[in-house]
């Protein structure tokens, strides 16, 4: 257990430093200032352009390019770690997808600038969050209280949470895509400041592509929402046994999708605020993070049933055994 301390720790700075990476970027998008430093890879043909701070604009790009290249030398440090230090196979693989993710996360970021284009900006902010899961899911592994919270729970309330917290997981991703999309295209004010109607209907119709994105990020997030509360409300009720642990994540997801509905509700009535608009690309996060640790422990889970079976395995192997060795029978 205490070979993997420095790990997990390392680890989980690194998770908090892509934290920090995601809020600068969304910083960075608020303000309209992606393409503040034209070029890529070096900024304005220095590594390091004298004043950089000194002017808004670049401070923000510059920095978050600062930024990236810190998360990304982390990130090869904990790869090289892994497999150095002799990690377990998963933890492995794991920090090497990272590795390649990070990677091309750069070089996304780079063609968004090279190419001004959108489509690479939705892709890298997109790509930023699935990164983020698989550092999550590496500081989780590496714990050393992992096997220990590898929980016992009824099977028919298992296999239902795993499905309620994969179609959660699937709902919130696509849901920070259709974000990302809007945040990408609507860079100087949203297509509309409607709070229950877009375009003054509840449903625009398809002629306007903008609109159109706007009320499907709005419906979506009733889904969300309403994904949310179903896992909620069946991990608090579905299950007798067990310490419930998943029952308290459950209601952590409950808690971050309602003030993201708050705060999705302020961004509109604000006009886009930058510290709201930030909290509500940050708020987002956690939620995605949340609803991928609810399901890497559903899955991660045993049934009942199965752990019982190994437990009787050892004592029936001890009987037999014994009558054995008596010669009578068992």
């Amino acid at each position: 257990m205490k070979k993997t301390t420095g790990f997990h720790r390392f680890s989980v700075v690194v998770v908090a430093a892509t934290v920090a990476l995601v809020w600068w970027g969304a910083a960075v998008t608020t303000e309209g200032v992606g393409m503040a430093v034209p070029d890529w890879p070096l900024s304005f043909g220095s590594i390091n352009p004298e004043g950089w701070w000194r002017v808004p604009a670049v401070f923000l790009e510059h920095g978050h390019r600062l930024l990236a290249s810190l998360v990304g030398f982390l990130t090869v440090i904990l790869c090289l770690w892994a497999w150095l230090g002799k990690k377990t196979r998963m933890l492995r693989v794991l920090t090497t997808a990272a590795l390649i993710a990070v990677i091309l996360q750069g070089v996304l970021g780079g063609m968004r600038v090279l190419h001004i284009s959108d489509t690479f900006a939705v892709f890298h902010g997109c790509l930023a969050q699935a990164f983020f899961c698989l550092l999550l899911m590496i500081a989780m592994m590496s714990s050393p209280k992992w096997e220990s919270r590898r929980e016992l729970y009824e099977a028919g309330y298992l296999e239902r949470m795993r499905g309620l917290s994969l179609v959660l997981f699937g709902a919130v991703f696509f849901q920070l895509i259709l974000g990302a999309t809007i945040r990408h295209t609507h860079r100087f004010g949203l297509a509309d400041d409607g709070i229950l109607t877009t375009g003054g209907r509840i449903f625009p119709g398809f002629g306007d592509f903008d609109l159109l994105l706007l009320f499907s990020h709005k419906a979506w997030a009733l889904f969300v929402a309403l994904a949310a509360g179903m896992a909620c409300f069946y991990a608090a009720t579905g299950n007798r046994e067990g310490s419930g642990r998943i029952r308290r994540n459950a209601w952590l997801i409950g808690g971050f999708v309602g003030a993201q509905v708050l705060l999705g509700i302020s961004v509109i009535a604000t006009g886009k605020s930058f510290w709201v608009t930030n909290f509500h690309v940050l708020n987002g996060l956690a939620v995605l993070a949340a609803a991928f640790v609810l399901a890497v422990k559903c899955f991660t889970a045993k049934p009942r049933s199965i752990l019982l079976a190994d437990q009787s395995e050892p004592e029936e192997s001890g009987k037999s055994e014994k009558g054995a060795a008596s010669g009578t029978p068992v």
